[in-house]
């Protein structure tokens, strides 16, 4: 029974203490495909790190290589039409291959329409994110000088979905402890009915059993829960599921 708490202390704790660690020497790779070719034009993002805040940005070579000063403890790779993909880097070796595949299940968000019946809708000002809500749901929060809030708590169990409106209410990617403390995770891009990218849609299993999700709007908003049951984030998910767009700036 020792042996069985001491090894789940060291992936709890110890495991994400020694990747912050490491986590500011050089790194290199490659990017190639699910078919071992290269992959050029893939850009490749850090951590953000203090201070002052800043991320360190490079694109792949022709042979689909790249090349980090300050990595931080998370990477982030993306390129239109390849499924967007993060990955904690083995710095023992200070080099990782990275496989992309085709962007296959992308969450698609409908311009809005008309309010059924029975529901209404939450927004703020001209941030085109929309969400349409039971009545019968209790909604906490409301509006601050450039954003708002609205939280929505589960059916069971302490975890809440936060839904997000505002330029800066939310970060396109998770803080790097979503990634880090996860025993799996996934990501797909958010794009508008004509297939255009808007965002960027973040999910993971945490070692405690618990889900979280992370799914950003580009300078619209978002909505975030972490901790959730298998039963709050079938709850969470449906309401995600029901966001739409009126207007929106597709990322760059």
């Amino acid at each position: 029974m020792k042996s069985c708490y001491w090894l789940t202390f060291w992936f709890s704790v110890l495991l994400p203490v020694a990747v912050l660690a490491q986590s500011d020497l050089p790194l290199a790779g490659v990017i190639t495909g699910l078919d071992g070719q290269a992959i050029p034009g893939v850009e490749v993002s850090g951590s953000i790190q203090c201070c002052p805040d800043h991320r360190e940005r490079v694109t792949s070579d022709d042979r689909g290589q790249f090349h980090l000063e300050h990595p931080g403890s998370v990477l982030h790779f993306f390129k239109a039409k390849l499924r967007p993909k993060s990955v904690i880097p083995d710095y023992a070796t200070s080099w990782v291959h990275v496989e992309m595949e085709p962007a296959s299940d992308s969450l698609v968000l409908p311009t809005c329409g008309k309010v059924v019946r029975g529901s209404r809708r939450l927004s703020y000002g001209r941030f085109g994110l929309r969400f349409d809500l039971s009545k019968q749901m209790t909604v906490s929060g409301g509006h601050d000088v450039d954003y708002a809030e609205y939280v929505i708590r589960a059916q069971s169990g302490d975890a809440a979905l936060q839904l997000w409106f505002g330029p800066d209410a939310i970060g396109s990617e998770p803080d790097d402890h979503y990634f880090i403390d996860s025993a799996s995770f996934d990501q797909r891009w958010v794009v508008d009915e004509k297939g255009a990218i808007v965002g960027i849609d973040s999910s993971g299993l945490l070692r405690s059993g618990t889900r979280w999700r992370w799914m950003s709007v580009s300078a619209l908003g978002g909505a975030v829960y972490e901790r959730a049951s298998v039963r709050d984030r079938t709850f969470f998910d449906q309401i995600i599921g029901a966001a739409c767009l009126e207007s929106w700036q597709p990322m760059k």
